[in-house]
């Protein structure tokens, strides 16, 4: 069994750039993960959470509870000895470098794609780029298998797998 860290891995990023699907896609390899077999595994999907907490405001305060919520959450469960794999749009900057500073076993994902696929609701005009600490995934050509593998890849040679 590998001693490394539990962590909490935050995939952000616009709407229609693969959050979910590489969320559930991460979360099945953490679950199945030979060396990790003994480690409970979370996946947080914003989504899911707003239903959970009924929390239907997409304005900035909206956005920026739920964000909370989901860090608040993530953060039990880190502290449980889980890994979390966390998908969410997750806006404003502050709010992720702040998560990042207080626990730097959390690796931001950001997902971004140069042309919106067809499910795309929307692109939420106040999201604001990561600026350090990050690992950058342009989903545009990629199917999520691809997509997938570039994720495994970066992980695995910046040791955060």
């Amino acid at each position: 069994m590998s001693n490394r860290m539990n962590r909490i891995f935050w995939l952000v990023g616009q709407s229609g750039t693969g959050k979910t699907v590489l969320g559930e896609r991460l979360h099945k390899f953490l679950t199945t993960e030979k060396r990790n077999w003994r480690r409970d595994v979370f996946h947080l999907d914003e989504k899911y959470i707003r239903e959970l907490c009924n929390n239907t405001d997409y304005t900035k305060k909206g956005d920026n509870l739920n964000t909370t919520t989901i860090q608040l959450m993530a953060s039990m469960l880190y502290d449980a000895g889980c890994d979390v794999v966390v998908s969410s749009i997750s806006p404003t900057l502050r709010l992720r470098e702040s998560f990042k500073e207080s626990n730097p076993n959390v690796v931001e994902i950001l997902l971004h794609t140069d042309s919106p696929r067809e499910t795309e609701r929307s692109f939420n005009p106040e999201f604001e780029l990561p600026e350090m600490n990050f690992i950058d995934i342009n989903t545009t050509k990629h199917k999520p298998d691809k997509a997938f593998s570039k994720i495994i890849n970066l992980l695995t040679k910046s040791d955060k797998l």
